[in-house]
């Protein structure tokens, strides 16, 4: 298998989506937030965790 390709990208402003409300998705949201992007959740569940951070929409 190969390795993947490190990227770095700046979101600051960008729309960004995450698809899920669980524990990987709220380690992105996270780090989108961190990196300033303008996130958006899409899931029926949203995890606690997430909730807690206040600052997405969706």
């Amino acid at each position: 298998m190969q390795k993947p390709y490190p990227i770095l990208l700046d979101l600051s402003d960008k729309k960004v989506g995450v698809v899920g409300g669980g524990n990987v998705a709220a380690r992105k949201v996270k780090g989108l937030l961190a990196a300033g992007a303008d996130v958006t959740v899409v899931s029926p569940v949203i995890n606690d965790r997430i909730d807690r951070q206040k600052k997405f929409t969706g």
